[in-house]
């Protein structure tokens, strides 16, 4: 057994990604929306919960320290050896029962998040993702991940998508000029990953 599976780090993100999936599906199936700022708190409790008894390698979760001057909501940092950690800073949009995200063409100051999170990623060293959060009833996915694990639709409970793959899909017009509202197949399976 490795290091990595001993850590039961890739459990945790499963299990997490598993239960996002199954919670969005429930409430869609009402016609209610979840508020992301709730998912992406309950995920930060699961995260601190697990560190909490982590004896060799850890992981920590935090909100983020300024969104608006760096455009992530929560903070991710992974040990990739003893006292080496890798920072994942992710910008949380949830899928709503229309089958698409809100606010992907969010901008504060005049700067979208996506070009925040990728000048915080060439000043830092840190890697900047959108995490989305979603559940599609009646979806199914089999594949494999960027490790080449096996995986099913649910892992795409969180799911990790480039800055500007979010950028060039939020861009896209209507014939009229109006912007398109991305869904969750423009993102599912092509340009996302379990995270």
């Amino acid at each position: 057994m490795s290091i990595l599976d001993d850590s039961a780090r890739c459990k945790l993100f499963e299990d997490i990604a598993s239960k996002v999936w199954k919670k969005i599906i429930k409430a869609h199936d009402v016609n209610a929306n979840l508020p992301e700022i709730g998912i992406t708190a309950d995920i930060l409790v699961k995260i601190l919960q697990y560190n909490k008894g982590l004896t060799n390698f850890d992981v920590y979760a935090k909100n983020s320290w300024n969104e608006s001057m760096y455009g992530s909501d929560i903070d991710v940092f992974v040990e990739t050896y003893k006292n080496q950690y890798r920072w994942f800073a992710l910008q949380a949009k949830i899928l709503k029962s229309s089958n698409q995200y809100d606010k992907l063409r969010y901008a504060s100051g005049g700067i979208f998040q996506w070009d925040k999170l990728t000048l915080l990623e060439a000043v830092s060293g840190c890697k900047s993702y959108y995490l989305l959060y979603n559940g599609r009833d009646g979806y199914v996915h089999n594949g494999n991940d960027s490790c080449d694990r096996n995986f099913t639709e649910s892992q795409f409970g969180c799911s990790l998508v480039e800055p500007m793959d979010i950028k060039r899909i939020a861009n896209k017009t209507k014939a009229n000029g109006s912007f398109i509202k991305a869904t969750f197949e423009d993102f599912h399976p092509k340009f996302a990953q379990p995270w």
